[in-house]
């Protein structure tokens, strides 16, 4: 068990692995910047694989009022049948044994590594849960359901949801812990980690546990900076607050999170990347993310990204030719985006 350092401090999960670390020490130094000098803020790290060398480095970054602990879970994470699949590592279900690690915590907050965090997030680890037990932000994605019915299908009939368009993201979530039933929690977990039918592991099961107790708050506290990408019409999309909503979080966020896999450090052109590497030039491991996405003429990596584009282009142009309504323009959305990820890269050689 997990016990904490001062009741009154700012408490933070994290669950990145050895090799994210590069990465998880942007949102790190983030946050000490943009730290309450007042508050104390107790970093616990959920892993398996963490080298020594990587938890110096990041122990070296810590100011007065940080504590960074790492915690091995491995055991724990025998007692539940974890599924790992596509590109999601058992990692990403760490966030779901909090309430068993961390019984004696009234509150904790668990943040996704990919983020950049422009605030000191009192105001949100001071928030009152009304009552609920969870507070999280809705999906970016979740307006655009309906045109995914196979998505749809998914969250009512497996996850049990009445309500996908309240569909939150896992990438902030705040527990109440206090209130949060332990045994009730660890039952329905167990069940719901049997699921096979999973787009998104953690968090399907995350949703299909608290749809009832969430209470969802703005997005700028957790602004998936994906969806210009991906929905260049988004805006048409939604309207009255939640319009409001998004466009006032996308000028001032407070936490971005860099979701789907076109990164920050990957494609530093991309809008609000420029956060991500503000901080990242001041973390030790600021070499090492240049070195490992450095794209150099006639580098196998170079190869290998021209290639990995031009297939997922090839294969956006198919369905956008075979599929209809909706589908199809979420290929060709898809397509103009590769295609400008090609034409950038072709620059290169």
């Amino acid at each position: 068990m997990i016990k904490p350092i001062d009741k009154n401090a700012i408490t933070i999960v994290f669950a990145p692995d050895n090799r994210y670390c590069k990465y998880f020490s942007v949102a790190l130094k983030s946050l000490i910047d943009n730290a309450a000098s007042d508050r104390f803020y107790d970093i616990v790290i959920l892993a398996t694989d963490i080298s020594d060398r990587n938890k110096r480095l990041l122990l070296g970054m810590l100011p007065k009022n940080f504590s960074l602990r790492f915690f091995d879970v491995s055991d724990l994470a025998k007692d539940y049948p974890i599924i790992v699949k596509n590109h999601w590592s058992s990692n990403a279900y760490y966030r779901l044994f909090i309430p068993m690690l961390m019984p004696d915590y009234e509150k904790v907050l668990y943040l996704d590594s990919d983020i950049c965090i422009r605030d000191s997030l009192a105001g949100l680890f001071d928030m009152n849960f009304d009552g609920c037990e969870l507070i999280a932000v809705k999906d970016a994605d979740a307006p655009l359901f309906y045109k995914d019915t196979r998505r749809i299908d998914q969250i009512r009939n497996t996850l049990k949801m009445k309500h996908p368009e309240n569909y939150f993201n896992s990438g902030m979530t705040f527990l109440n812990l206090k209130n949060l039933d332990k045994n009730k929690y660890s039952e329905n977990l167990s069940q719901a980690c049997r699921e096979k039918i999973l787009f998104f592991p953690d968090q399907d099961i995350l949703n299909s546990i608290f749809e009832n107790t969430v209470k969802l708050v703005n997005c700028k506290w957790n602004f998936q900076y994906h969806i210009p990408m991906y929905h260049p019409d988004y805006l048409d999309i939604i309207t009255g607050e939640e319009k409001e909503e998004y466009v006032s979080a996308s000028q001032n966020p407070c936490i971005i999170h860099y979701t789907s896999s076109i990164k920050p450090w990957s494609y530093p052109k991309e809008e609000l990347a420029e956060y991500f590497w503000e901080y990242a030039r001041k973390s030790p491991f600021y070499e090492e993310i240049l070195y490992e996405n450095l794209v150099t003429k006639n580098s196998l990596k170079l190869f290998w990204q021209r290639n990995k584009i031009r297939l997922t282009l090839a294969k956006c142009n198919l369905f956008s030719k075979i599929s209809t309504g909706a589908k199809r323009l979420h290929y060709q959305a898809k397509a103009l985006r590769y295609g400008r990820m090609l034409e950038e890269i072709q620059k290169l050689k």
